[in-house]
């Protein structure tokens, strides 16, 4: 039986190694695509993206603000400041 264990147990680290590598693919596809965009459509995007996922369930605001404190430490003063008006205002939809 250890055999079956030892075979699960590789199969699941090379399944979350190919997660890991699909999802840096998938987070550099994104990155791509959103450095194009100048501040005021990533502002745009992030709203229309924020508002779809708190209508759809997947984000509420405690999660919402556990990212931005995440983000937080990263950003400079105006940065920070932008986020907070951001946050505040996806916040309000419901």
């Amino acid at each position: 039986m250890s055999n079956f264990s030892d075979f699960m147990k590789e199969s699941n680290q090379r399944n979350s190694e190919s997660d890991k590598v699909k999802t840096n693919q998938e987070m550099e596809k994104m990155i791509d695509q959103y450095s194009a965009l100048s501040e005021n459509e990533l502002m745009q995007e992030f709203i229309k993206k924020t508002v779809e996922q708190k209508r759809n369930g997947r984000l509420n605001s405690e999660e919402l603000n556990n990212i931005k404190s995440k983000i937080s430490p990263m950003l400079n003063d105006e940065q920070n400041k932008k986020l907070n008006e951001l946050i505040m205002m996806v916040n309000g939809v419901e």
